[in-house]
């Protein structure tokens, strides 16, 4: 019996131990069922979330173009134009950086027909200084001397320019290549 005993006070003593185990880890909340503060969790700290804005981008802006008028009065024809003149911005100015400014040419239909609708002066080669590309011309008999006026812009670095226009009617250029030389500071 003393054996039976024994073995009833080791259950005993390891019930009582058991039981404090558990009152002790309530008390210290070790179990959950206490209210003893908040409990650390393994949630993440909060991120800064940067969410980016659209910005729009720029797009060419694309011109109309003018439907070119063909003069039909022209077969036979000699068309010819001749440089006479720089009225303005002589081979050489100097302009500063994106300046704007208007090329004039005096220039003698050296043909033997009438310039009007249709005749206008383009760029051909060289430097395109701007957007225009092409202007029309004013009329101009046989033997006449107009000015044509271009509006143009240096370019945006320095060093030395050249830009080439020629007249055109019906798609075909004709005349001397008549051309302005500008330095950009």
């Amino acid at each position: 019996m003393k054996h039976r005993h024994v073995s009833v006070l080791k259950i005993v003593t390891a019930t009582l131990v058991l039981c404090a185990a558990m009152i002790g880890a309530s008390s210290c909340d070790m179990l959950g069922l206490g209210e003893t503060g908040p409990v650390a969790t393994n949630t993440p700290p909060p991120t800064i979330r940067i969410i980016p804005t659209w910005t729009p981008i720029p797009t060419a802006t694309v011109r109309p173009t003018e439907t070119p008028v063909v003069n039909t009065e022209l077969e036979g024809c000699n068309l010819d134009a001749t440089y006479r003149d720089d009225v303005t911005i002589p081979d050489g100015t100097v302009l500063a950086a994106g300046e704007e400014f208007t090329k004039t040419w005096a220039v003698e239909n050296s043909g033997d027909c009438a310039w009007g609708a249709g005749f206008e002066l383009v760029w051909v080669e060289k430097t395109q200084m701007g957007d225009v590309v092409s202007v029309q011309v004013p009329e101009a008999e046989p033997g006449d001397v107009i000015q044509i006026s271009v509006p143009l812009v240096a370019p945006a670095t320095a060093g030395e320019y050249q830009s080439y226009w020629q007249m055109r009617v019906n798609g075909e250029v004709f005349g001397d290549k008549i051309y302005l030389m500008i330095v950009v500071e």
